[in-house]
C-alpha cells in the first residue's frame, strides 16, 4: 500500500552470482566496461527505481561488494 506499490520488483538472488556478475547486475555496467559488453546494461538498483530491490542471501555477496552496497 506504500508509494513504491505500483513500482517494479527487481529481486537478485546473491547465493546465485559471483564475483564481478553480481557486482554487473546490482550496478549495472557502462559500454565497454566488461569484455564483450558493446551497449550499457542497466543494473537492478536502476531496474528498481520508484519500487522495490530485494536482495536475496545478501550474506552470500563477496565482502568488496557488500561494502560498495553500504556506501
Amino acid at each position: 500500500h506504500g508509494a513504491q506499490a505500483d513500482g517494479p520488483f527487481i529481486e537478485v538472488d546473491c547465493a546465485a552470482q559471483t564475483g564481478r556478475r553480481v557486482d554487473a547486475e546490482i550496478f549495472g555496467v557502462e559500454r565497454g566496461g566488461l569484455p564483450g559488453v558493446d551497449t550499457r546494461v542497466f543494473g537492478a538498483i536502476e531496474l528498481a527505481a520508484r519500487g522495490t530491490l530485494y536482495l536475496r542471501q545478501v550474506g552470500e555477496l563477496e565482502l568488496p561488494v557488500q561494502d560498495l552496497l553500504l556506501q
